[in-house]
């Protein structure tokens, strides 16, 4: 009974101290990206801006701080379905980045590089500013990057790392969103709930015996 006591005081130590219950996860299929938001997700492809748009606080939840505007892309090869017409973001003033802030941290972050020449890297920070993950996508044709954190995401960047167009970014299919997870102290309750029903099911045994 002692040995059992012992083990769960370390087992509920372990969660309720733990700031790393789920593990970061990076995607390169927006579906499984998505599925994986359990909390909600938000997606923008930009089409019902006007050409020419620049970014700031008009998508709900999230700010392009002046960074991004909106181009029309009827003369940008097609590259693939998630190309939707008309439209993609593009950086304000190449080469500098693409950056946002979300007005609440969220979770995961994704979009689609559409550029035939540059690759993009994508930066996030979480809420003092530390760096939570970088990652590359590829140039030539439409490629996915999503990213899932345990922490708090609150603000990114996306900077183009092959120059052949000048830095220009072209990204589309914006997406957010959180992961639904119990809270640490929740996983706690259950564990100890679990534990005294063993208990209590072990103890009536005995006696009947």
């Amino acid at each position: 009974m002692r040995v059992h006591l012992y083990l769960l005081s370390v087992l509920l130590s372990y969660v309720v101290g733990s700031n790393n219950l789920y593990a970061d996860l990076s995607y390169t299929n927006q579906t499984d990206f998505l599925t994986a938001l359990s909390g909600g997700s938000t997606t923008f492809d930009f089409d019902s801006i006007p050409h020419n748009t620049i970014l700031t606080t008009q998508f709900s939840g999230v700010n392009f701080n002046g960074s991004a505007t909106i181009y029309n892309e009827r003369d940008f090869p097609s590259g693939g379905s998630f190309q939707s017409p008309p439209n993609v973001l593009l950086n304000t003033t190449p080469p500098d980045p693409i950056t946002f802030r979300f007005d609440t941290t969220v979770s995961g972050v994704g979009f689609f590089n559409v550029s035939i020449a540059d690759r993009l890297r994508l930066t996030l920070f979480g809420t003092a500013g530390e760096t939570l993950f970088v990652g590359e996508l590829p140039e030539a044709s439409v490629n996915f990057l999503g990213f899932i954190s345990d922490r708090p995401i609150l603000s990114g960047s996306v900077v183009g790392i092959a120059p052949q167009t000048f830095g220009t970014i072209f990204i589309d299919d914006f997406s957010f969103g959180i992961v639904a997870v119990p809270e640490p102290s929740s996983l706690a309750m259950i564990l100890v709930c679990g534990v005294l029903v063993r208990f209590r099911l072990r103890n009536r045994s005995d006696s009947e015996d």
